[in-house]
């Protein structure tokens, strides 16, 4: 239903009732197929082995039809297949149990077993206009023999015969039209409260698309162009609409304002806290003021708008000033920095413990202020790097990460080979799992 429910109405019902009737039909030319296996070898065994090439001829076609079942021209053509093989089929039925070659008075007289094609057509479910095409093969076939036999042997014309296949025929027609009009509206009522939900569905993803689109137009367009500042930033959502922001915020050519926050959750709450996070961060810059300050004026605006606790970011907010050769800095509930010093040739953390902001407790970030020097790395991240699991559940975790920043970074001295090379080690590790958290990654590098 999936699938139909994409199609218009007319052609979905069409395409439900083709496909319904083709599992039937290969399912009956299973039965023809045995059938007809079973009467070569008994004409194989009898004086009449010339009849053998009927049954062999019909296994010819029914394999050819076996093969091309899944062909293009096959499904598009489904429904003419369908009548085109059952006039066939039953063709090869009627000279099975009759001999044209023979006694002509045999050939022309009725047979029990000219009853039992119609009656098979009540397994199909065929509109009306299209189930008279085999209905009327039949009784031409059937009254055209016997006609053929009166008029050749002077044998009398059995009107009962005539009428009593006649109305054997609408009978057919009456019940198999009837069980389809039934299985039509059936489908057509599941068809419309399933496209209902589809277009619900797809009006979700639609928003949800939107959403995604408007968080990434969010993120930063390009990096910082200071001369002695190399940044490198990524944001991967694991949903449509993720919980992660990082951003760039220059305050004059000798300072560098960074933001990274993670908020609770995933989805287009998230997103729409994200949102009013990222504009909080833009307004407050627009009036340069310290970390610390920054990050209360967050708490206060989320306690305010999210209803106090039922939603909180985690959020690192820093200033690097080349001129002071320092960075300040304050974090809610965020991981620290992990930052690779140059002189030592050593990987330590930046930060400070604090709850997250928009908690009902309220946040009370500290400020830190920390040298740095040429030649230093900073690596601002989410908690979904250290949390990112492997196909055994193992988490990835900040002393591996530490350990690959090491190498890297006495590897190379770009910003952005960093980056890729973490997030490969990152990628490597999670293999085929799923990823359940946002990853988001910031590489400052001092030249």
């Amino acid at each position: 239903m999936d699938r139909l429910v994409r199609l218009p109405e007319g052609d979905a019902e069409h395409r439900f009732l083709d496909e319904r009737n083709s599992r039937v039909l290969f399912r009956l030319l299973l039965l023809a197929a045995a059938i007809a296996v079973v009467l070569s070898l008994v004409f194989l065994g009898s004086e009449a082995y010339p009849r053998m090439a009927l049954p062999l001829a019909n296994l010819v076609l029914i394999r050819g039809l076996f093969l091309i079942r899944e062909r293009k021209v096959f499904t598009q053509h489904q429904r003419a297949f369908l009548l085109g093989t059952l006039i066939t089929q039953f063709l090869f039925w009627m000279l099975y149990y009759t001999d044209p070659f023979g006694d002509l008075g045999n050939f022309a007289s009725f047979h029990p077993l000219d009853l039992l094609p119609p009656f098979l057509l009540v397994l199909f479910r065929l509109p009306g206009r299209h189930l008279i095409i085999p209905l009327g093969f039949l009784w031409l076939a059937v009254i055209g023999r016997h006609l053929l036999g009166v008029a050749t042997t002077e044998q009398q014309l059995i009107i009962g015969l005539l009428v009593g296949y006649t109305l054997i025929s609408w009978i057919i027609l009456a019940v198999t039209s009837a069980l389809t009009r039934g299985l039509r509206r059936d489908f057509l009522d599941d068809y419309r409260r399933e496209q209902r939900r589809y277009r619900e569905r797809q009006r979700m993803r639609d928003e949800l698309d939107d959403a995604r689109r408007m968080q990434l137009s969010m993120l930063p367009r390009s990096e910082p162009r200071l001369p002695w500042l190399d940044v490198a930033g990524i944001s991967i959502p694991a949903n449509e609409v993720g919980g992660d922001y990082y951003g760039y915020f220059p305050i004059d050519d000798e300072r560098q304002g960074f933001a990274i926050c993670d908020v609770a959750g995933h989805g287009m709450a998230s997103g729409l806290i994200l949102a009013g996070v990222r504009r909080c961060l833009v307004l407050l810059h627009e009036n340069p003021t310290t970390p610390i300050d920054v990050l209360k004026r967050l708490d206060r605006m989320l306690r305010h708008t999210t209803g106090g606790g039922r939603s909180f970011v985690t959020i690192l907010y820093a200033i690097l000033d080349h001129q002071a050769g320092e960075i300040t800095l304050a974090a809610a509930g965020h991981p620290p920095i992990i930052a690779y010093r140059a002189i030592t040739d050593s990987v330590e953390e930046i930060g400070s413990p604090a709850l997250p902001l928009g908690t009902r407790l309220g946040s009370k970030p500290e400020q830190l202020t920390v040298g740095v020097a040429s030649g230093d790395i900073l690596v601002l991240m989410t908690d979904g790097v250290a949390e990112t699991a492997g196909l055994s559940g193992q988490l990835y975790g900040d002393q591996r990460f530490s350990k690959r920043l090491l190498s890297l970074a006495r590897a190379h001295d770009d910003a952005r080979r960093i980056r890729e090379g973490l997030l490969a080690d990152i990628w490597n590790f999670k293999g085929d799992a799923e990823q359940t958290d946002d990853i988001t990654l910031v590489v400052i590098r001092l030249r």
